[in-house]
C-alpha cells in the first residue's frame, strides 16, 4: 500500500493547480456516493436473512475504498498547501521588486509588459537596455 500511496504522490506532484482542484472534488464526490451507498446497503440488510452476508462485505469493500480516498484527499491537500507556501514565498521575494511610481520596479527594472508573438508568453521589457536591438530580458 505504501509503493501506491508514493507513486500517487509522485503523480499529483506533476499536476497543475487546476487538475490538483478536480481531483479533489473527484474524490470527495466519491466519497460522498460511498458513504450514500454505505448507508443505503445498512438499510437494505436490516431487511433481509438471506443476502445479508454479501452485503456487509460489500459495506467492509466500501469502507477500504474510502479510507484509501480519504487518504489521497489528504495528499491532495498537503500539495495544494506546499504549492500554496511555495506560491508565498515567490511573492515575499517579488515584493521587493515593487513599482516605485516611475514605471520602474524599485530593482530599476521596467515593469512594462510586452506580449511574444511566437508563443503569446508576456516578457518584461528592460527599457532602460532598449538601445533598439531588441528585447533585452
Amino acid at each position: 500500500m505504501e509503493r501506491r500511496t508514493a507513486a500517487y504522490k509522485t503523480a499529483i506532484s506533476k499536476f497543475s493547480l487546476p487538475l490538483l482542484y478536480d481531483e479533489k472534488a473527484k474524490l470527495e464526490n466519491s466519497l460522498r456516493h460511498l458513504r450514500r451507498s454505505n448507508e443505503e446497503l445498512r438499510a437494505h440488510a436490516e431487511t433481509i436473512e438471506n443476502d445479508r452476508q454479501w452485503v456487509e462485505s460489500v459495506i467492509v469493500e466500501n469502507e477500504g475504498v474510502i479510507a484509501r480516498q480519504e487518504e489521497r484527499i489528504e495528499i491532495v491537500n498537503r500539495e495544494l498547501s506546499e504549492r500554496r507556501a511555495e506560491n508565498k514565498h515567490e511573492n515575499d521575494t517579488l515584493s521587493d521588486a515593487t513599482p516605485n511610481g516611475s514605471g520602474n520596479l524599485s530593482n530599476g527594472h521596467s515593469d512594462r509588459m510586452e506580449e511574444d508573438a511566437s508563443n503569446g508568453t508576456e516578457m518584461e521589457v528592460d527599457e532602460a537596455a532598449d538601445t533598439g536591438q531588441g528585447l533585452h530580458l
